[in-house]
């Protein structure tokens, strides 16, 4: 019977081949120090480190920030001719694509667009278009 591993990593190569060595690590000393329980530690740490998925992640949501930032990012061109932005809830920059950086490293922030509706925004779920000015050109 071939083993099932679950179709979605939640962790980094360099996660999983720590819990590969900490499993050896581990069970050489459980099996040295007569810990025979601490083989199923180890066991369990070995198996989400070949599988590169781990039950605890899924369940306490630890990469949940990093599955939503590359989920947007995904669906947006790197080198997209528009400047884009996504901003947190605070109003601080998520993510800036290259364009952005290039014509707008003068905004740091939301209100840096003077603009102060961005709790009305996320509570109405919009997606808006902002017209503003900038260095003497006019942007959408």
């Amino acid at each position: 019977m071939a083993l099932k591993i679950p179709n979605s990593c939640n962790m980094t190569k360099a996660d999983a081949y720590i819990r590969l060595v900490l499993s050896v690590l581990l069970a050489i000393f459980a099996v040295a120090s007569n810990c025979y329980l601490l083989i199923v530690v180890s066991m369990t740490l070995g198996y989400t480190g070949i599988t590169r998925h781990c039950f605890l992640y899924e369940m306490f949501k630890i990469n949940e920030k990093i599955s939503f930032k590359n989920y947007y990012t995904a669906q947006l061109p790197k080198y997209n001719p528009s400047s884009v932005f996504i901003f947190n809830k605070k109003g601080e920059i998520f993510f800036r694509n290259e364009s952005a950086k290039k014509y707008f490293d003068n905004i740091k922030n939301y209100t840096d667009l003077n603009r102060d509706d961005l709790k009305e925004i996320i509570d109405n779920q919009s997606v808006e278009t902002h017209y503003f000015d900038n260095n003497g050109f006019h942007y959408q």
